[in-house]
């Protein structure tokens, strides 16, 4: 089963589309949770070396998120300036 967490589209409240299976993804246990658990009962990181990660990861989310916030687009990057003095080929 396919989804997108927290709503299936930008205005969308998935609960009230699809209550059972949000309500059953909300329960579930993280990927990277399950992964971590999985690595520490193997004896390949300790918890808190697993927190660490964890911990290391969010922070660099919420840089990269706070940056985004103040991010300006600069019109060199745009494609069109890229395409600036082409011209369609010569019509029959």
């Amino acid at each position: 089963v396919g989804y997108r967490n927290p709503a299936h589209n930008e205005i969308g409240e998935p609960m009230f589309t699809q209550p059972q299976m949000y309500t059953a993804i909300k329960n579930k246990v993280g990927t990277f949770a399950l992964y971590a658990a999985e690595c520490v009962s193997k004896g390949l990181l300790s918890q808190a070396e697993a927190d660490s990660k964890s911990a290391e990861v969010m922070a660099t989310l919420q840089e990269k998120l706070d940056a985004s916030r103040n991010f300006k687009m600069d019109k060199l990057d745009w494609l069109a300036n890229n395409w600036k003095g082409m011209l369609p080929p010569p019509s029959e």
